[in-house]
């Protein structure tokens, strides 16, 4: 995956979900070209707020003010309008029956998604229509009914014990798309070495692949390696902490070496089954056993310890 996958992610989204998103059908009066308009429209004032943002401080809810409203109740999931809605069916209907709780209509819903991975969706509440845009959160999000920005770990959900690689991201919903509008800062070698290994992993789960880049159409496999950089970002940091010096603990490292390997088997194996809400694998489930077997023989084939 290139070095330009999140935005690629968040901007890729099929003008199916742009033509579902509208908050009323077209009309006799209404063309479409007139709505499209509209979107560009609303991107054009985001660009100019992302402009702004980038050059002071991070973005605030009152940046992004909601646009839209809703009152009543929420109508049903529609899960034919994702590819994907039908497999995360549960958690989308239960988080959706909660009512709106960002940018006016619509309702952020998360599930685990193994080891410190959350996935994230956006239900509109007045259609029922389904959003996934791809993006996984190690510390949570945040986001308000009366805003459309929406924060991937946001600073207060980690205090005192923030992890240095962990970086925190904001995004404006305009209807159809999230916008990244600001992230903090990290080093872009940082960064580098963290989509270097992540694809490392995920190529050795899908040598099918031969190291083809991920379509953003390939919603799975962008679950899958957003679930795989979210543990390789928490493995980076101890390499630096604890494989940099020569003082490092060969046991320690060793251990922690077999625990990397479980992590992120366990991003690929619940990116891949939602359903399961990151339980563990039950006695007699043999065929999702024997597939996070497999997952974790390729991954372990990836060789660890000429760092440590």
């Amino acid at each position: 995956m290139n070095k330009n996958m999140k935005t690629s992610i968040i901007s890729g989204l099929t003008l199916t979900l742009v033509l579902g998103c509208s908050s009323s059908p077209l009309s006799a009066n209404e063309s479409f070209s007139q709505q499209a308009n509209t979107l560009d429209t609303n991107r054009e004032t985001i660009a100019s707020q992302v402009s702004h943002t980038k050059q002071t401080s991070p973005p605030d809810f009152n940046d992004y003010p909601a646009t839209e409203s809703f009152s009543g109740d929420p109508a049903p999931v529609d899960l034919s309008s994702d590819p994907d809605a039908r497999r995360f069916r549960t958690v989308l209907r239960e988080g959706a029956q909660t009512g709106p709780n960002f940018a006016g209509k619509y309702t952020v819903v998360t599930w685990g998604c193994g080891t410190s991975c959350q996935s994230v969706a956006i239900v509109d509440a007045e259609t029922g229509s389904v959003y996934m845009p791809g993006i996984v959160a190690e510390a949570g999000v945040k986001h308000k009914l009366d805003s459309r920005l929406l924060v991937v770990n946001p600073p207060e959900n980690t205090p005192g014990n923030r992890p240095d690689w962990m970086e925190t991201s904001y995004y404006v919903w305009d209807g159809t798309e999230l916008t990244e509008v600001s992230t903090s800062s990290s080093s872009s070698s940082r960064k580098e070495e963290v989509d270097d290994w992540t694809d490392t992993f995920f190529y050795a789960v899908h040598p099918d692949m031969k190291g083809r880049s991920i379509d953003p159409s390939q919603e799975l496999y962008v679950r899958e390696w957003n679930a795989l950089r979210g543990v390789v970002k928490n493995w980076v940091g101890w390499i630096e902490s604890n494989c940099g010096s020569a003082s490092s603990d060969q046991d320690q490292a060793s251990v922690n070496n077999v625990s990397v390997r479980d992590k992120l088997a366990d991003a690929v194996f619940y990116a891949r089954h939602p359903e399961l809400n990151g339980r563990e694998i039950r006695s007699g489930e043999t065929a999702l056993a024997n597939e996070w077997k497999s997952i974790h023989d390729r991954i372990s084939g990836v060789l660890f310890s000429g760092f440590c």
